[in-house]
C-alpha cells in the first residue's frame, strides 16, 4: 500500500485529528488554513485513501498501520494512568531494586491498575 507513504504532513495531521474526534473547523483553525486550502488537503486525503468520508479514511489508516488506536486513548484513561503511576512511583522504583520478588509486586500493581480502569468503564 504505497499510497499511505505519500501522505503530506497536513494529511497525516488531518488523520490524527480525525481519530481524536476533532472537527473540520477546529483543524482548519488549528493549522491556520484558508477554507480552500483545507478542502484541497481533505480532498487529496480522501482521494489517496479512495474514500468519501473521514470515518473511512481513519478506518483505512488503522487497517494499514498508519495510525495506531493505542495512541489515541481517551483522556480519562490517560489521566487515571498518570495518577496511578504518580501515586506508586516509589513502589515502582523499589521493585526495580528488589529483583527477586519484583515480578509479583508488578503483577499486583497491574491488577490494581486494571481495577482502576474497570471503575472508569463502569462510570461511563
Amino acid at each position: 500500500m504505497k499510497i499511505y507513504l505519500m501522505l503530506t504532513d497536513y494529511e497525516y495531521t488531518f488523520l490524527r485529528s480525525y481519530i481524536l474526534g476533532i472537527s473540520d473547523l477546529s483543524i482548519q483553525k488549528m493549522l491556520s488554513l484558508e477554507i480552500e486550502q483545507f478542502q484541497k488537503i481533505k480532498s487529496n486525503l480522501f482521494l489517496k485513501h479512495e474514500v468519501q468520508n473521514t470515518y473511512s479514511a481513519v478506518r483505512k489508516a488503522l487497517e494499514c498501520g498508519l495510525l495506531s488506536g493505542i495512541s489515541y486513548t481517551e483522556e480519562d484513561i490517560k489521566t487515571k494512568t498518570l495518577e496511578f503511576i504518580k501515586k506508586r512511583i516509589t513502589s515502582f522504583q523499589e521493585n526495580s531494586i528488589k529483583n527477586e520478588n519484583a515480578i509479583w509486586e508488578w503483577y499486583d500493581l497491574l491488577l490494581e491498575y486494571n481495577n482502576e480502569l474497570n471503575k472508569i468503564q463502569q462510570q461511563k
